[in-house]
Protein backbone atom coordinates (compact mmCIF):
# COMPACT_ATOMS: atom_id res chain seq x y z
CA UNK A 1 0.00 0.00 0.00
CA UNK A 2 1.42 3.39 -1.00
CA UNK A 3 1.44 6.48 1.20
CA UNK A 4 -1.42 7.94 -0.86
CA UNK A 5 -3.47 4.78 -0.28
CA UNK A 6 -2.76 4.92 3.44
CA UNK A 7 -3.77 8.59 3.60
CA UNK A 8 -6.97 7.87 1.69
CA UNK A 9 -7.79 4.94 3.97
CA UNK A 10 -7.16 7.14 7.02
CA UNK A 11 -9.43 9.87 5.67
CA UNK A 12 -12.21 7.35 5.08
CA UNK A 13 -11.83 6.02 8.63
CA UNK A 14 -11.92 9.56 10.02
CA UNK A 15 -15.12 10.29 8.05
CA UNK A 16 -16.74 7.08 9.32
CA UNK A 17 -15.83 8.01 12.91
CA UNK A 18 -17.35 11.47 12.45
CA UNK A 19 -20.56 10.02 11.02
CA UNK A 20 -20.96 7.52 13.85
CA UNK A 21 -20.55 10.20 16.52
CA UNK A 22 -23.65 12.13 15.43
CA UNK A 23 -26.29 12.07 18.19
CA UNK A 24 -29.32 9.96 17.31
CA UNK A 25 -31.83 12.67 18.15
CA UNK A 26 -30.22 16.13 18.28
CA UNK A 27 -32.07 18.72 20.36
CA UNK A 28 -34.74 16.12 21.22
CA UNK A 29 -36.51 16.66 17.90
CA UNK A 30 -39.39 14.18 17.54
CA UNK A 31 -38.41 11.41 15.13
CA UNK A 32 -41.94 11.37 13.85
CA UNK A 33 -44.28 14.34 13.73
CA UNK A 34 -47.20 12.14 14.75
CA UNK A 35 -45.42 11.44 18.05
CA UNK A 36 -45.51 15.17 18.78
CA UNK A 37 -49.18 15.41 17.82
CA UNK A 38 -50.07 12.49 20.08
CA UNK A 39 -48.10 14.08 22.93
CA UNK A 40 -49.95 17.39 22.44
CA UNK A 41 -53.34 15.67 22.50
CA UNK A 42 -52.45 13.95 25.76
CA UNK A 43 -51.64 17.23 27.55
CA UNK A 44 -54.40 18.51 29.83
CA UNK A 45 -56.16 21.64 28.67
CA UNK A 46 -56.38 24.83 30.69
CA UNK A 47 -59.46 25.94 32.62
CA UNK A 48 -59.95 28.70 30.08
CA UNK A 49 -59.83 26.26 27.17
CA UNK A 50 -62.26 23.98 28.99
CA UNK A 51 -64.67 26.87 29.52
CA UNK A 52 -64.48 27.65 25.81
CA UNK A 53 -65.13 24.00 24.94
CA UNK A 54 -68.10 23.88 27.31
CA UNK A 55 -69.57 26.98 25.66
CA UNK A 56 -69.03 25.48 22.20
CA UNK A 57 -70.80 22.28 23.22
CA UNK A 58 -73.79 24.31 24.41
CA UNK A 59 -73.80 26.57 21.34
CA UNK A 60 -71.60 25.50 18.40
CA UNK A 61 -72.45 28.74 16.55
CA UNK A 62 -71.34 31.06 19.39
CA UNK A 63 -69.26 34.06 18.30
CA UNK A 64 -65.78 34.88 19.54
CA UNK A 65 -67.17 38.06 21.05
CA UNK A 66 -69.71 36.08 23.07
CA UNK A 67 -67.06 33.55 24.09
CA UNK A 68 -64.82 36.37 25.29
CA UNK A 69 -67.61 37.87 27.42
CA UNK A 70 -68.65 34.47 28.77
CA UNK A 71 -65.13 33.34 29.69
CA UNK A 72 -63.85 36.77 30.74
CA UNK A 73 -60.95 37.16 28.33
CA UNK A 74 -60.30 39.29 25.24
CA UNK A 75 -61.43 38.28 21.78
CA UNK A 76 -57.78 37.96 20.75
CA UNK A 77 -57.18 35.53 23.63
CA UNK A 78 -60.24 33.53 22.54
CA UNK A 79 -58.84 33.42 19.01
CA UNK A 80 -55.50 32.08 20.28
CA UNK A 81 -57.20 29.50 22.51
CA UNK A 82 -59.35 28.29 19.61
CA UNK A 83 -56.31 28.04 17.34
CA UNK A 84 -54.45 25.95 19.93
CA UNK A 85 -57.45 23.64 20.32
CA UNK A 86 -57.66 23.28 16.55
CA UNK A 87 -53.92 22.57 16.21
CA UNK A 88 -54.20 19.88 18.87
CA UNK A 89 -57.08 18.28 16.99
CA UNK A 90 -59.56 18.85 19.80
CA UNK A 91 -61.87 20.94 17.62
CA UNK A 92 -62.31 20.96 13.84
CA UNK A 93 -63.42 24.53 13.18
CA UNK A 94 -63.31 27.88 14.93
CA UNK A 95 -66.12 30.43 15.30
CA UNK A 96 -65.64 33.15 12.70
CA UNK A 97 -66.95 36.25 14.37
Amino acid sequence: MTNDDQLAAGAINDRVDMETNIPENPKNVPKNLSQQVETDKAKPITKTAQAILDALVNDPQISRESLAQLVGISEEAVKKQLQRLKERGIINACPLG
